[in-house]
Order: C-alpha cells, then sequence, then structure tokens
C-alpha cells in the first residue's frame, strides 16, 4: 500500500493538494508560458525563488539570513537588467533586407 499509515481523511487532504496546487498550477503555468515571449518566461521563471522566500516569510515564519537578501537583491537587479534589454530589442527598429529585391543598374 502507498499510504500505510495514513488514514482516508489524510489521503483525500493528500490528493487534493497534489491535484489543486501542483497540477493545476504546472497546467496554468503551461498555459501562460505560450502566450508570452521566452525573454518575459526566463525572467519570471528566475524570480521564484523570491517567491518562495516571500510565502517562507509570510507563513512559516521563516528567517533570511544577509547571504539570503544579497541573493535576493540579485536577483532583482539580474530581473531588472533582463528586462531592460528585452525592452530595448522590443523597442528597437527593425531593418529587413529583402533579398529578392533587384538592384536597378
Amino acid at each position: 500500500m502507498f499510504w500505510p499509515t495514513s488514514t482516508p481523511d489524510e489521503r483525500s487532504c493528500s490528493s487534493y493538494l497534489v491535484l489543486a496546487c501542483t497540477v493545476f498550477a504546472f497546467l496554468v503555468q503551461t498555459w501562460a508560458v505560450r502566450r508570452t515571449s521566452p525573454s518575459r518566461v526566463s525572467l519570471l521563471l528566475g524570480t521564484e525563488p523570491i517567491w518562495a522566500a516571500i510565502v517562507g516569510v509570510a507563513i512559516a515564519r521563516d528567517t533570511v539570513a544577509l547571504a539570503g537578501c544579497f541573493g535576493i537583491a540579485l536577483i532583482l537587479a539580474g530581473t531588472a537588467w533582463g528586462r531592460s534589454l528585452e525592452q530595448g530589442h522590443r523597442l528597437a527598429p527593425t531593418h529587413h533586407l529583402d533579398s529578392r529585391a533587384i538592384p536597378a543598374g
């Protein structure tokens, strides 16, 4: 048996958490990833450790050491830098050369 010492209530709660928190969240994340650019996806997913730290502090009353604060600052700085690069590429004019054009002559 998979859960030999758990009660039916514990198994149903665990099953709910697996379906609601894992499968549903993964499906929503996959759906959302398809609707934005790869660079934005990487920037968003790169901030997941920060969200984990926020939830840990808010819910579990975890403490963040100085190294953790430094890591959060580095992640935020990298994300800001990445967003500025992406914004610059997005707003930059594009020049397409038409290879089918016949030079005048």
